[in-house]
């Protein structure tokens, strides 16, 4: 797998993303976080995750 690793562009931290519907648009929704290693950065949207009752 560590040969198809790729680093991620700091546009998608960067830029908005302009939403028309909610989160997953009314369909459930799954979050994964990487956790061994952890991805650095990542526990803000981990939280926000956490938070919704959904």
């Amino acid at each position: 797998m560590n040969r198809r690793l790729t680093p991620q562009p700091l546009s998608v931290e960067a830029s908005p993303l302009p939403l028309k519907n909610d989160i997953g648009n009314g369909l459930p929704c799954t979050y994964a976080q990487f956790t061994q290693p952890a991805f650095p950065g990542t526990e803000p949207y981990a939280d926000y995750a956490r938070s919704r009752a959904d």
